[in-house]
């Protein structure tokens, strides 16, 4: 089956043979190239830049690329006041969309990133201006909005999230006010066609989830890893619930894998980890075509630390496989 990856970072210093070679893997025919700056950097030019040449590189062969550029992060620290700054967000979507990004990809919810960089909250003042051109132009807007929800536990957190900077204490924004900022900021603009990757950190909470899909006609969500959300969807405990889930929501998800996110998130150059790029590709695909128990067992690579589990698979018939895999990307972008 041919596949639409709606979730891949890419930067030069990965490797254009190894990202290619990571598509092929996968089958996929088309892909979404997510930019955010390298590290701690705000530089993203030059990572929208080997973007394109990729996606001009690769057409010839038939691979269709689409580049979703972040926002400028100098944006933050260096406007003069609340206006300025709320009308270059705005521009943002004018030289973003004129540069030739097909969408806009937004990492300001992910917590150490609002940390490192003096993010307003996304319901004040300084993003309506944004989200309101946004929602006129139907702008597809893919944003990471919080993490795991044991981020925030010191008691559950995992050794890999700790060590990644990803154990998040009381200095750090929390989970359910962002849920609250963007809960005030879709009941504004009910419209905005925005997916929220990872199931928007609620697959421990399909219900709420649910509910969001229902009042808003535009958001999405993705299959893409995290490792807890394989667990928790295909835990004994969900797995009729996360099948009815994807029953009744089967044009909202798409799938992804977050290729390249581990190593695009850090300072030094890094080439693509092959091994931990298929081990992500086979997670997703396993669970969401196996019918019945199975066994995840640790590959090594991407899941690791953890020892095996014991899954049930969702055993999607091919119509929804197809949807989630191909077309609900296309309806995503309009």
């Amino acid at each position: 089956m041919k596949i639409t990856d709606a979730h891949i970072h890419y930067d030069g210093s990965l490797g254009q043979d190894r990202v290619r070679k990571a598509l092929d893997y996968e089958n996929a025919v088309r892909a979404a190239f997510l930019c955010i700056p390298k590290g701690r950097s705000t530089d993203l030019e030059r990572t929208m830049d080997e973007a394109f040449r990729f996606r001009e590189e690769a057409a010839g062969s038939g691979l269709c690329i689409d580049v979703l550029g972040g926002i400028d992060r100098s944006i933050y620290l260096y406007s003069d006041g609340q206006e300025e700054m709320a009308e270059r967000l705005r521009g943002q979507i004018r030289y973003l969309l004129g540069k030739g990004c097909t969408g806009i990809k937004m990492l300001e919810g992910k917590p150490n990133t609002r940390k490192a960089f003096p993010v307003p909250d996304f319901d004040s003042n300084v993003w309506e201006p944004y989200w309101a051109e946004a929602e006129r132009r139907q702008v597809p807007i893919i944003m990471h909005v919080n993490d795991p929800e044991t981020f925030w536990d010191a008691s559950r957190v995992d050794a890999f999230a700790k060590s990644a900077g990803w154990f998040y204490d009381d200095t750090y924004v929390n989970n359910e006010d962002q849920y609250g900022q963007m809960g005030r900021v879709l009941a504004r603009h009910p419209h905005l066609r925005i997916l929220f990757p990872h199931f928007f950190f609620m697959s421990l909470q399909l219900k709420r989830l649910a509910q969001i899909f229902d009042r808003y006609p535009n958001v999405y969500t993705d299959v893409t890893p995290g490792t807890e959300l394989i667990l928790n969807l295909g835990s004994t405990d969900q797995h009729e619930a996360a099948v009815r889930f994807f029953e009744k929501y089967q044009d909202r998800i798409l799938y992804g894998t977050d290729i390249g996110g581990r190593q695009v998130i850090r300072e030094e150059p890094a080439l693509l980890n092959m091994e931990e790029s298929h081990a992500r590709s086979d997670l997703v695909r396993n669970f969401l075509e196996t019918e019945g128990e199975y066994l995840l067992t640790d590959d090594g690579a991407y899941f690791t630390g953890r020892g095996d589990a014991r899954l049930t698979g969702l055993g999607l018939p091919e119509k929804v496989l197809e949807k989630i895999y191909c077309r609900n990307y296309e309806n995503f972008l309009g």
